[in-house]
């Protein structure tokens, strides 16, 4: 008599376990935070000194990381735990690549709508929307890491914000990046506190 087939009893797959392991990084909002404070100080330092600017960006590759783990120590871990699981933030560089051309494409056909494929001052009132563009792919490439929704939404809300920006600003001193930082860090530095603070109260401190 044939034996009965074996049954397979199937778990979750690495793939999901490392989109959970990226959304237990990612739920504290210290991500919006740091991004966010990064997009206002560069915002700020555009309208006033802009020459500061490649010293604000070498202190955030530089310290930013260190920074980030040092307050995930003082508030994340003892909450949650910490498990030493690589998560993979390998860059795609076609992908990325494509993105970017996506994007111009995109900006150039609005100031072609606007005010013409050639028009300096219709670039300089849709750079805005560029960068909200740009910005929103980091934010995608999050989602598809984790699988949390906050992310997709912050992706599209970044280009929302920069298309808002185009229709308000003038185009001098592409004044639309500016705003387009400031509004969009303000944005993500509050959402970033709000998840904060729901994830302290959501997960108290374990006590050893």
């Amino acid at each position: 008599m044939p034996s009965a087939p074996a049954r397979v009893v199937k778990g979750p797959g690495l793939e999901d376990l490392t989109r959970e392991v990226a959304a237990s990084e990612y739920a504290d909002g210290l991500l919006e935070i740091a991004v966010g404070f990064l997009l206002l100080c560069l915002g700020t330092l555009w309208m006033g000194s802009p020459g500061l600017l490649p010293i604000l960006a070498a202190l955030a590759v530089l310290f930013g990381p260190a920074v980030i783990t040092r307050v995930k120590r003082r508030i994340t871990y003892p909450r949650i735990g910490y498990a030493d699981y690589p998560i993979d933030t390998s860059i795609d560089g076609g992908g990325v690549l494509g993105f970017v051309v996506g994007g111009v494409t995109a900006t150039a056909v609005v100031v072609t709508a606007t005010g013409g494929i050639a028009d300096v001052e219709a670039w300089r009132q849709w750079s805005g929307l560029l960068a909200g563009i740009l910005v929103s792919g980091g934010f995608f490439s999050a989602a598809r890491r984790s699988s949390l929704r906050r992310h997709w939404v912050l992706g599209a809300t970044s280009i929302a914000v920069g298309l808002i920006v185009g229709l308000l600003t003038e185009g001098a001193d592409y004044a639309a990046v500016s705003w387009y930082f400031v509004g969009m860090g303000g944005l993500l530095a509050l959402t970033g506190a709000i998840e904060l603070a729901a994830f302290a109260r959501h997960y108290p401190v374990v006590e050893p």
